[in-house]
């Protein structure tokens, strides 16, 4: 398929992907290997981790906000991809790859924000489902009583509470998955389709979007885009186990762990790109637009030799000069 070939087509392009997926885990992995000997000897002899449990903090956050930074540009190289035809494009222009990246993701939240509420619902009345199991008298001898957790599990245990709480769960699940279904088909058109017009209200034309979510083409490409990514994972998967049971050897386990993440990081970049190419070709063929041609650097004109000059004089034809009307008029007078 011409999707999967063009993954390959630019190396360099896809080794900066690779990179920019790998680089925040490697960042995150070395900082917290070059703490763990402090935080172990700390732990032994019972000194304070308070400066410790900072330094953690901090390493989560600079994480991820790599992620995101990385994220958002990987994002907007994606929709290069669906915007472009023929060989994969370079990683030029990266302050307009984080602007697209930007929008795109600010769209995908948008849309996703029902689904992430539901989410945060579904795990409140988990919960409370398991405090009522317990029991308000379990939860006061193990924590004592008049705690806001002993005041939930009271409240999860009153007279028909987990049942309610069970049915809760249900409906929340009968809703979830045909919303988190629906958004898998329509956000990435949403995206793309954002991406070919370059507005961000172009995410939210739902009647554009419609059109071309609703149609047999958009569906097989996804079905397409599902099967490639069975094949590919049902090809990396035994590696990658192989992979983390060897992390587990003391020592050298930790470069093992290492070359599993940059395997994971190739597998990523490269279905993000077949996917996005093929969605690309798919809205095009639906909508009529051309491809976004690539935009090339300027390059100056080369420099004109002195045969060069001389060879353009030659071919300039030259003027006679003639005596004017005039002229002539004043030399007979």
């Amino acid at each position: 398929m011409e999707a999967v070939r063009r993954v390959f087509s630019n190396p360099n392009a896809l080794l900066v992907g690779v990179l920019l997926t790998f680089i925040p885990y490697l960042v995150y992995f070395l900082l917290i290997v070059t703490l763990a000997p402090e935080a172990v000897a700390r732990v032994l002899v019972d000194e304070n981790t308070s400066r410790v449990g900072l330094k953690v903090a901090l390493i989560m956050i600079a994480y991820g906000l790599l992620q995101v930074i990385a994220g958002l540009a990987i994002m907007g190289y994606l929709l290069r991809c669906a915007r472009t035809e023929g060989r994969a494009p370079d990683w030029r222009g990266v302050g307009k790859l984080l602007w697209d990246g930007f929008r795109a993701g600010f769209i995908s939240l948008i849309y996703y924000l029902p689904l992430i509420i539901m989410f945060l619902a579904f795990l409140a009345m988990l919960g409370l489902l398991v405090f009522s199991s317990l029991g308000a008298e379990d939860w006061a001898s193990m924590i004592g009583s008049g705690t806001p957790i002993t005041g939930m599990a009271v409240a999860a245990d009153s007279a028909g509470g987990w049942l309610g709480l069970v049915l809760g769960l249900g409906l929340l699940l009968l809703l979830m998955l045909p919303l988190a279904l629906f958004l898998i088909v329509w956000v990435p058109m949403a995206v793309v389709h954002f991406g070919f017009m370059d507005r961000f209200a172009a995410g939210f034309e739902f009647r554009e979007i419609r059109r071309k979510v609703f149609t047999g083409k958009y569906i097989v490409s996804l079905l397409a885009i599902l099967a490639i990514g069975i094949v590919v994972v049902l090809v990396v998967l035994l590696p990658l186990i192989l992979l983390e049971l060897l992390a587990l050897i003391p020592v050298i386990g930790p470069v093992f762990k290492l070359v599993g993440e940059f395997i994971a990081a190739i597998v990523s970049v490269a279905m993000g790109i077949v996917a996005y190419t093929i969605i690309g070709e798919v809205y095009r063929e639906l909508s009529g637009k051309p491809f976004h041609a690539e935009a090339e650097p300027e390059s100056a004109p080369p420099p004109e030799t002195s045969a060069g000059v001389k060879a353009s004089l030659k071919k300039r034809p030259v003027k006679k000069k003639g005596k004017s009307p005039s002229s002539s008029r004043t030399s007979r007078s």
